[in-house]
């Protein structure tokens, strides 16, 4: 159970961390590298959440 809260806020602050890139990010060169950081990192967001809730 605490594996799974953890695993649900990780997820909640990996999520509105990469939000505040793109909405903060004013050149374009700060939003592709925000989008390019968020691809790589979403598989590793998709696993710890689906597997911590499970």
């Amino acid at each position: 159970m605490l594996s799974g809260i953890m695993g649900t806020l990780y997820l909640i602050y990996l999520i509105t961390c990469f939000t505040s890139g793109f909405i903060s990010s004013e050149d374009a060169v700060e939003v592709i590298s925000t989008g390019v950081a968020a691809t790589l990192v979403m598989p590793h967001a998709v696993c710890i959440g689906g597997y911590s809730n499970s």
